[in-house]
């Protein structure tokens, strides 16, 4: 029994470790300056319900957004990630300089942003406003393999749908709701998108890596 126990926690611990732990590439670094000044589109929708991988999807909104790439974290275990493998946490504006994000750290874990600086290069209304952590759920195959080549530093376009993720038939209840807002915080604030279109793009900033 004690031996079947100590199995068990070890498998809880690896899952905890695994879906806490990021794993990217190596930042892509470049000359000081805004490197995407586009805010956020979002914008009512007419798309209806319809059911993907065993779920039932309600599109809430038309979004676009535009960043650059902060933190990232792939997940394997637990129903979320089912629906969505990968978080980004995406920069724009002012936050998305490299003067700016020098003087500061993230830590993308359990589905949740956190930043810290010892001194703040910006209002902090200012950067929390210029912050996203999006739950990535891709449309299809091509998507899939895009999202998996995002590292940080790159600038990306992502476009979709802020979207209500619910289980079929709402057969026990669960579900997982996006937030239309980008200035509220906490563990549900963060984007849940259906990305149809993923394009990484190029700065017009000399990369410095």
């Amino acid at each position: 029994m004690r031996t079947a126990m100590r199995s068990f926690v070890a498998i809880v611990g690896l899952v905890f470790v695994v879906n806490s732990l990021g794993f990217s590439g190596s930042e892509t670094r470049y000359e000081p300056g805004v490197l995407t000044a586009e805010e956020p589109l979002q914008a009512s929708t007419i798309a209806l319900a319809f059911d993907f991988n065993g779920y039932k999807i309600t599109p809430l909104a038309d979004y676009k957004i535009t960043g650059r790439v902060v933190a990232r974290n792939s997940y394997w275990f637990g129903r979320e990630a089912e629906l969505s493998p990968t978080d980004l946490a995406l920069a724009w504006g002012p936050v998305s300089d490299q003067a700016v994000i020098d003087d500061l750290k993230f830590s993308l874990s359990l589905r949740y942003l956190r930043w810290a600086a010892s001194d703040l290069p910006l209002a902090r209304e200012v950067i929390e406003s210029h912050l996203a952590n999006n739950h990535i759920i891709p449309a299809n195959r091509e998507v899939a393999m895009q999202l998996e080549q995002i590292s940080e530093g790159q600038l990306v376009s992502l476009s979709g749908k802020l979207i209500k993720a619910s289980s079929a038939e709402g057969a026990d209840g669960w579900d997982w709701t996006s937030s239309l807002s980008r200035t509220d915080e906490g563990v549900d604030s963060g984007e849940l998108l259906y990305v149809d279109k993923i394009e990484v793009l190029t700065a017009t900033r000399r990369s410095l890596s």
